[in-house]
């Protein structure tokens, strides 16, 4: 008979168990600030863009949100977002601080 955990494990998506070790490990935590920081960057300049009516951008925008939505449904675990939610949400703030600090700083 299996264990619950390696139940909960295969019962777990395949995109959350590639993404769990990342914030488990953490001598895997500065590749995942890096990781969110080129995100945010991609993330800030598709909403700048979009802003600008970028009809391009705008398309993507919409594109992505469907996506972190959808990924964020999928991993909703009762009230409380799973690790794939989790990261989508970090990844939509880390967006807005890029942002935030580009309009702070004068460079758009």
């Amino acid at each position: 008979m299996e264990e619950p955990s390696e139940q909960a494990a295969e019962d777990e998506p395949r995109v959350a168990r590639w993404i769990r070790p990342l914030f488990e490990d953490s001598t895997l935590w500065p590749l995942v600030a890096v990781m969110a920081l080129v995100m945010g960057t991609f993330g800030a300049s598709m909403l700048l863009l979009a802003v600008d009516r970028n009809p391009f951008a705008v398309a993507a925008l919409l594109g992505v949100a469907f996506l972190s939505f959808e990924g964020y449904r999928a991993d909703r675990r009762g009230l409380r977002p799973g690790v794939i939610g989790s990261a989508v949400i970090g990844l939509w703030l880390s967006s807005a601080a890029v942002l935030a600090a580009t309009f702070a700083l004068g460079l758009a």
